[in-house]
């Protein structure tokens, strides 16, 4: 009974495997392509990714920043208001 191995998720095209006459492929260019290939598929990953981190980041900021701004805007109305409240008792009638 043989184990199946699964199939490898990149398979070169046969443009990739072979070479116009006279352009060899040697180690470090073939490393080249093959690290090009693999950041061309790791690409749009990443991006996905950092983009879903930084709407994280951003959204716990947007929340903080919404705490403190709505605390400042009562305390501003409170103080308007009493203040408004002292000087209208103070008028004269």
């Amino acid at each position: 009974m043989t184990t199946r191995k699964p199939p490898l998720r990149f398979v070169p095209t046969l443009t990739e495997v072979v070479q116009s006459p006279g352009v060899p492929m040697g180690g470090s260019a073939y490393q080249s392509e093959q690290l090009r290939l693999a950041l061309q598929e790791l690409a749009p990953i990443l991006e996905a990714e950092l983009r879903n981190a930084l709407q994280e980041v951003v959204k716990k900021q947007l929340n903080a920043f919404e705490t403190q701004l709505q605390s400042q805007v009562d305390k501003t109305v409170k103080l308007t208001i009493s203040q408004f409240m002292e000087s209208f008792g103070s008028r004269p009638r």
